[in-house]
């Protein structure tokens, strides 16, 4: 008789409470925790940026394909696990942003999983606009730290490029065929 006592008793219904919370409240953080989209570095083989200058454009660019395609963009790809690092801090940092929000792209990158079992695994695509503001991760307007993915977008992409090279390539072509008019194109080197 007395185990039946245990079974039903008020002890038992504080374990039960406990045992109920402690479920509940490991739910929650798992849950949360799961919404997050975060991307290790030891997973990713390189990125490919695609990237034109901080320019005006009469119409503002909306869509990473047209970074991608455009006449005027450079191509670089990126094995650095340093630089690799840098980026992917910045982006699992990324929040989630209203999506009427005004963006005008600047930066197209797509970040290149390592495959698994020899089986590729799909890209992911990271598209940021001017100024470090707006960001696109596979698709869904996102909002980061401007600061410093500008800083990012300037160290890594845009100092690396000689001042011939942001040239639109209308004008290199005419400077091939006019090699004596390069100084009213370039700054002067020291």
């Amino acid at each position: 008789m007395r185990k039946g006592i245990k079974l039903y008793g008020l002890l038992n219904h504080k374990k039960c409470f406990y045992g109920g919370s402690l479920f509940l409240l490991l739910l929650f953080i798992t849950s949360c925790k799961s919404n997050q989209f975060l991307i290790d570095s030891n997973e990713v083989e390189n990125v490919n940026f695609w990237f034109i200058g901080d320019v005006d454009t009469d119409v503002p660019i909306t869509d990473c394909l047209h970074i991608v395609f455009g006449n005027d963009s450079h191509k670089t790809i990126i094995r650095d696990r340093k630089i690799i690092n840098r980026f992917l801090t910045l982006v699992n940092q990324l929040k989630p942003a209203n999506p009427d929000s005004y963006i005008d792209l600047r930066v197209s990158s797509l970040i290149r999983l390592k495959p698994i079992n020899g089986e590729r695994r799909p890209d992911i695509k990271v598209c940021i606009g001017a100024g470090g503001y707006g960001v696109l991760l596979n698709d869904v307007l996102m909002k980061g730290n401007p600061k410093q993915l500008q800083k990012f977008i300037q160290e890594v992409l845009y100092d690396s490029l000689t001042p011939y090279e942001w040239l639109p390539s209308f004008i290199k072509e005419y400077l091939r065929d006019h090699p004596d008019e390069i100084d009213e194109y370039l700054p002067k080197s020291k």
